[in-house]
């Protein structure tokens, strides 16, 4: 059978067991990094594993005269060192979704799922556009950041790992491999599914879908109300409209999540991300209406939510060092108020952070043509919606690559809705802002995002 060592590290090996014969057993000693140490063979669908030991063998001063060459099967080892792995790996993604908890794993399966489909259908397709690459550049960022939120690390790596071809690609620094891209995607998917079958096999935790959980009680409590009416049906009419107006709400208890359940769960996980970004916790000041919200606004809103929690958390609110030199509290501020205009759900999100920097945008959209020099502030904010265009100064798992608010604005106008910035405070190189964003709350067709 032929092993796994390519001519080249043949070659290494003959060079070195040449060299060292017959010289000092320091030339050996030099040397010994081109001997492997272990190699495999493959005998059909079976690899076998052998451990290599090189031992010189040296004359009276100290001479290597030959060279004794032990091998050992260590397939056995390898076997259970791989089983041993994979029982680590099968731990850790299980303590991951029982640290998440079980709704938080619901909602965010149900959301990326769509996301990763729309990915995978795009890809394969026969030619990828650009447009095609930045909805699957855009996607994939999203879910990662879902994932990175919630702490499911190995699914958050392999996002990165596809995110950062893709954006080496819109950056015109590496070709486009379709095939590549397939593989990387499909890799993400399979650790995506990976979670999915552990949380329903493992956990037992069922996937409900469109399906909600009604308790027999709740179902015989109602069907004798109704019963009740059936046979009163000479009751008044506004006794009549008063039960199915119970009815009704305890109904819509099912159907709709109440926005301050929907922004909490959003927040919770903003000690971890300020752990990770090594700053502390922020202050949350959150005013609700208590609105109710169809499933499908609640899968934008928690997708927005992703990049706004993290864009604030990472280039807004500054360290707690960084703060007090400016006379601040070390801990930052996050501030979420929302209330209900007609049918739409207005949404206002704004740090007590640095602000916009919008001297660094102002420059980088000149230099790409997206703005004249004498455009207004309110123009050189908006940029910040504009695909690929981010001053920060680094790439990190948690931000950095130019995407972010484009996703916010796509998902939002998507669901028909709309986003903008207000800008407050006087004018310079920094400018603190508020994000208003407004959302129909009657039934909408949300396409690729919707769960």
């Amino acid at each position: 059978a032929k092993s796994n060592l390519v001519s080249d590290s043949i070659d290494r090996i003959k060079q070195t067991l040449a060299s060292a014969v017959h010289e000092d057993v320091l030339s050996f000693e030099l040397n010994a990094d081109n001997l492997p140490r272990e190699i495999s063979r493959s005998h059909g669908a079976k690899t076998q594993y052998l451990a290599l030991t090189w031992n010189p063998e040296c004359d009276a001063e100290g001479h290597v005269h030959s060279i004794l060459l032990t091998v050992e099967d260590v397939t056995d080892r390898h076997v259970l060192e791989e089983q041993a792995e994979k029982q680590r790996k099968d731990f850790e993604i299980l303590q991951e979704l029982v640290q998440c908890g079980a709704e938080k794993f619901e909602l965010f399966s149900r959301s990326s799922d769509q996301l990763l489909t729309e990915n995978m259908r795009l890809l394969r397709l026969e030619a990828l556009s650009e447009s095609d690459l930045k909805i699957i550049f855009v996607n994939t960022h999203t879910v990662k950041g879902g994932a990175r939120t919630l702490g499911l690390a190995s699914l958050a790596t392999s996002l990165h790992d596809a995110e950062h071809e893709f954006s080496r690609i819109l950056r015109k620094e590496s070709a486009l491999n379709l095939e590549y891209l397939r593989e990387l995607m499909q890799h993400s998917w399979q650790a995506f599914n990976r979670y999915i079958t552990y949380n329903r096999d493992k956990l037992g935790r069922k996937s409900l879908g469109k399906e909600v959980n009604l308790d027999l009680d709740f179902i015989k409590e109602h069907y004798r109300a109704l019963k009740h009416l059936e046979l009163n049906s000479g009751a008044s009419t506004m006794h009549l409209m008063e039960q199915i107006s119970v009815f009704k709400d305890r109904i819509a208890e099912f159907i709709y999540k109440s926005d301050t359940h929907i922004m909490e769960s959003c927040l919770d996980n903003v000690g971890r991300l300020a752990r990770d970004l090594g700053k502390m916790v922020p202050r949350i000041e959150m005013h609700t209406a208590d609105i109710p919200v169809l499933a499908e606004v609640e899968m934008v809103i928690r997708n927005a939510m992703v990049h706004i929690i993290r864009n604030s958390m990472d280039h807004g609110l500054e360290s707690s060092e960084e703060r007090t030199l400016k006379g601040k509290t070390p801990e930052g501020l996050l501030s979420i108020r929302t209330e209900k205009l007609g049918d739409l759900i207005h949404i206002t999100i704004s740090d007590d952070g640095r602000g916009l920097a919008l001297k660094k945008i102002k420059a980088k959209g000149v230099t790409l043509g997206l703005i004249s020099e004498n455009a207004d502030s309110a123009s050189v904010a908006d940029l910040i919606f504009q695909p690929g265009l981010s001053t920060a100064s680094g790439v990190s798992q948690i931000s950095g690559r130019g995407v972010g608010m484009d996703a916010v604005r796509r998902f939002v106008e998507e669901a028909h809705g709309s986003i903008s910035i207000e800008l407050k405070g006087g004018e310079g190189d920094y400018r603190a802002f508020a994000l208003q964003i407004y959302l129909p709350l009657q039934d909408i067709n949300v396409s690729q995002v919707a769960a």
